[in-house]
């Protein structure tokens, strides 16, 4: 009789632990996520043109050998202050994304050459969401086994 309501507070400690760290990811996701925005919160917009659409293929040694890397960079051209700047930033994918085309990015004022790296931006608010919704399937998750538990308590 013990042994089934043990095994279910075993459960229950297990995804405590899991909701404690996915919490603290979440803190420090916040913190990055935060922390990039202050850093860059005087940034102005300003309208760039993609330039150029460039796949760099090269060979990365690993302890499995050689591998092929493919690193994608979308080159942008763009005015501030009557001068034209050039922008060269890593991306994951070309979606969306051809030569010509208007996008906005934002500029630091007092250094035009420094740009708001916006894969850096997403990703981060990518692991803060990520994190937030893990922590939610674990807090329902905790939920369920607690009304198992009980259930199983009740019964004996």
């Amino acid at each position: 009789m013990n042994i089934q309501v043990e095994m279910g507070t075993k459960n229950l400690k297990v995804y405590y632990i899991l909701l404690i760290y996915t919490i603290i990811m979440i803190f420090f996701s916040l913190i990055m996520f935060l922390t990039y925005i202050n850093e860059t919160k005087n940034f102005v917009k300003v309208s760039a043109r993609i330039d150029d659409l460039i796949k760099e293929i090269g060979e990365v040694d690993d302890v499995d050998g050689y591998h092929t890397s493919i690193t994608k960079y979308v080159v942008y051209s763009y005015r501030y202050e009557g001068k034209t700047y050039g922008y060269k930033q890593e991306v994951l994918t070309f979606i969306g994304k051809k030569e010509n085309q208007k996008k906005t990015i934002y500029i630091n004022p007092l250094n035009p050459l420094k740009v708001r790296d916006s894969m850096k931006f997403y990703g981060t608010l990518c692991l803060l969401l990520f994190h937030v919704i893990v922590m939610v399937i674990i807090t329902l998750y905790i939920l369920k086994l607690k009304k198992r538990v009980i259930k199983l308590i009740y019964k004996f």
